[in-house]
């Protein structure tokens, strides 16, 4: 394997560079050796809110701390783990921000997105960690706000070959995104897709094509915590953030850990913008879908096949 190669491809903000890379990698292995080489962007820690009580701490990855707007309104300490560049890594940002949280001895760590807008007060929140002192996490209230949800998203695995994977190929005919990420991961013998029942970004064409989906009437597989989730600090001592995702997935695969947890659904309400934690991108959503989802598709059934 040419590393340097293939970083060039991957890193190309060209879709056929990046299609080029996924074509030149011949296995899951592969795949994996390449994650795992590929270098980390340095990351800076600014502190906010100190002075407060340290028993609930956020922390809060960033492409610009100077450009976070105090989503929590100085009540609470927040570590900004600002990191930029090709190298960016949404699952090492939080790992490193969690374990400088640590030093502090908190009981509890908000994970939060830059992206993030206030709906309820950073009260209502504390209020729901003072109601729930005995559980492992806490999650958000879900569904739309400013028409966009993007955490506690209900999630299916849809394995390979199942009536819902089949209906996901025929969703493949009008939807070009999905349909090469089918080949890319058929290629490398996926066998299960996390999938979200809702989608993130509210449509009616979207809502529809989402229902026809038999999984979206069973009970969910696991609720993926998306942008926003409060994790007691013992559970970081059990599971961290994968690093092997690069800004794809690691989310879903920590929220599957967290079913071994006991967890609560909130009545507090966050709104998402999507996207800004990684900054502006050339190319748009389809390049980073393509750079980063397909590759997170490979790596989370490769880490579910060993779970």
């Amino acid at each position: 394997m040419d590393f340097n190669y293939l970083d060039k491809l991957y890193n190309s903000n060209d879709l056929n560079d990046v299609r080029k890379f996924y074509e030149s990698v011949d296995s899951v292995e592969e795949l994996v050796k390449f994650s795992k080489r590929r270098p980390k962007a340095r990351v800076k820690f600014f502190k906010k809110g100190f002075d407060n009580e340290k028993n609930v701490i956020a922390v809060i990855p960033t492409a610009d701390s100077s450009k976070f707007s105090d989503f929590f309104d100085g009540r609470i300490p927040e570590v900004l783990v600002e990191s930029s560049g090709p190298y960016f890594n949404y699952a090492h940002s939080l790992n490193s921000g969690v374990k400088e949280a640590l030093k502090y001895n908190p009981e509890w760590i908000v994970i939060c997105n830059d992206d993030l807008f206030k709906i309820d007060d950073v009260e209502k929140m504390l209020g729901e960690i003072n109601k729930n002192t005995s559980k492992d996490f806490l999650l958000a209230k879900p569904g739309y706000y400013n028409r966009v949800w993007y955490h506690t998203m209900p999630t299916q695995l849809i394995e390979r070959g199942s009536i819902d994977y089949h209906t996901y190929k025929l969703t493949g005919l009008v939807d070009s995104n999905l349909r090469e990420m089918l080949k890319i991961t058929g290629k490398f013998n996926v066998e299960r897709f996390a999938y979200a029942v809702f989608p993130t970004h509210e449509s009616v064409f979207r809502m529809w094509w989402r229902l026809i989906f038999l999984s979206s009437f069973r009970k969910p597989a696991f609720y993926n915590i998306g942008d926003f989730s409060i994790i007691r600090s013992e559970v970081f001592k059990k599971i961290k953030f994968n690093e092997l995702f690069i800004n794809s997935h690691e989310d879903a695969f920590f929220s599957y850990q967290l079913k071994s947890f006991d967890g609560v659904f909130t009545g507090y309400r966050v709104g998402s913008f999507i996207g800004k934690t990684l900054g502006k991108l050339k190319g748009g959503v389809r390049i980073r879908k393509l750079r980063n989802a397909f590759i997170g598709a490979v790596i989370f059934d490769h880490l579910l096949s060993k779970f």
